[in-house]
């Protein structure tokens, strides 16, 4: 069951579904691995913003954590997934 929760959060095709406000994800060359920058585009009060972020720990299963590098405010955020 961890598996299929970490899978589906760790898909940038499922984000929108469990973050409000999230418009897209945008990888480069779909990688996703420790020191991978990315962009999400939300929507915030009728306007839409980029953020650039960075993976800072991924332990498939487990843990994923990333870091605002550019966009409004910033940011650290802590996944850990456990059954």
């Amino acid at each position: 069951m961890v598996e299929e929760v970490y899978a589906f959060v760790h898909n940038p095709d499922n984000s929108s579904e469990w973050r409000s406000g999230l418009l897209s994800v945008k990888y480069p060359d779909g990688a996703r691995a420790v020191g991978t920058q990315f962009i999400e585009v939300r929507k915030f009060m009728s306007r839409q913003m980029e953020t650039t972020l960075e993976i800072t720990a991924l332990k498939p299963d487990r843990k994923y954590v990333t870091i605002t590098l550019s966009g409004p405010g910033p940011d650290e955020v802590t996944l850990s997934f456990e059954s």
